[in-house]
């Protein structure tokens, strides 16, 4: 049964306390959210594990220690995790430890349908970590974001994706952005396609990582990271 619109808007503004609470958690805090399943009744493990993983990922990246990753590792296909989030911290695990090699067994294996899409960007975010340089899967991705079966926003996250890899002159990623990412939309979204072709076509060396936040993210109100308003969202700056 679809909630009536009261319902579902009642529902909503009782969980944003919750939200902003787990926002200002520290690692360990929201590890045990995660181990003793303490999901509020009216959403449950299905969405909130998946919120909580990728916080994890997107803002305390660093400092994912080995033993945390152990105790994230062990929650994997348990009863605590849904079937979305275990894909996700099996995947995060594999990036913090440089395992580009299984990252790609993983982009070439079937996902479960449940994850299939949204796995994609998972991997996209591990692939960055990595700093992958396999340009077979490079250019998979490329070709897949071309289809006009993706969505603008997966295209954006896409574009961030190849600049941040940078394969430069060796693929058609810039040529695939100006494409796909076009240039009459929003301010943010023009400045996310300009800042992605300027990284493609410059010297590697002459960007930093952006002091200012976690990867390209930054702490909100909410549990879901909001991309960096210094770099962007792409984690580096020039100069």
């Amino acid at each position: 049964m679809t909630p009536q619109p009261a319902a579902l808007a009642a529902k909503l503004t009782a969980r944003i306390p919750t939200l902003k609470q787990w926002s200002e958690a520290k690692p360990d805090e929201l590890l045990h959210i995660l181990e003793t399943q303490a999901y509020p009744l009216q959403t449950g493990k299905d969405g909130d594990s998946v919120y909580l993983v990728d916080h994890l990922w997107a803002l305390h990246r660093d400092e994912l220690t080995p033993a945390r990753q152990s105790r994230l590792r062990a929650l994997v296909d348990t009863d605590n995790l849904s079937p979305a989030a275990s894909f996700n911290v099996n995947a995060y695990c594999l990036a913090l430890q440089g395992e580009s090699t299984q990252l790609v067994q993983l982009w070439r294996s079937e996902f479960d349908a449940r994850v299939t899409f949204a796995g994609l960007f998972v991997l996209m975010e591990c692939f960055r970590h990595v700093k992958l340089q396999d340009l077979t899967v490079i250019n998979e991705m490329i070709d897949m974001i071309d289809q006009p079966t993706w969505l603008f926003w997966g295209r954006l996250k896409a574009a961030v994706t190849f600049a941040c890899l940078r394969p430069g002159q060796q693929t058609n990623a810039a040529e695939v952005i100006r494409k796909v990412v076009h240039n009459n939309t929003t301010p943010e979204i023009i400045a996310t396609r300009e800042r992605a072709l300027q990284q493609l076509a410059t010297d590697p060396a002459l960007w930093s990582r952006c002091e200012y936040c976690c990867y390209g993210n930054v702490h909100s109100n909410s549990i879901i990271a909001t991309p960096c308003p210094v770099c962007l969202g792409f984690g580096t700056i020039l100069g």
